[in-house]
């Protein structure tokens, strides 16, 4: 969970198209935080596998205007806080299982694997259904 003052907050419609908007946004508060490169792109990678899940599922056979997904971003302590909250059906996708990546390819199930590259990649990853919203937590260490 994000607690403290200095992170900050984007809000979008849950579409693919605002993906770079997003990205530049995270961007722009890793580099005044001097964030390395290295997981600068680890984070844009998390971002984006985060952020099309959510625009591609979350508000799918809702009748819903507000398909709205607020992100928020902040660095303390040369750690990297981001939160992905959305009014979307509910869904926690670190319930779904690690893919088996010692089966061939076209004998492993559909869907898993971006889920499980972020959790691979970051150092802490959870998520909370409150009010009515699904909030995805990410901290990653630099």
């Amino acid at each position: 969970m994000i607690k403290h003052k200095n992170s900050e907050k984007l809000q979008v419609k849950a579409e693919k198209e605002r993906l770079n908007e997003i990205i530049q946004f995270v961007d722009d508060i890793l580099m005044k935080a001097h964030c390395p490169m290295k997981t600068q792109l680890i984070i844009e990678v998390a971002v984006e596998e985060i952020f099309i899940n959510i625009a591609s599922y979350a508000y799918v056979k809702m009748n819903s205007d507000e398909n709205i997904v607020e992100i928020e971003c902040g660095v303390l302590d040369h750690t990297i806080y981001l939160s992905f909250k959305d009014k979307g059906k509910a869904y926690n996708p670190l319930e779904k299982k690690d893919p088996n990546l010692n089966v061939s390819i076209d004998q492993r199930t559909i869907g898993g694997l971006g889920i499980y590259m972020v959790k691979s990649m970051v150092d802490e990853i959870s998520y909370e259904h409150l009010d009515d919203t699904n909030i995805l937590y990410i901290k990653k260490n630099f």
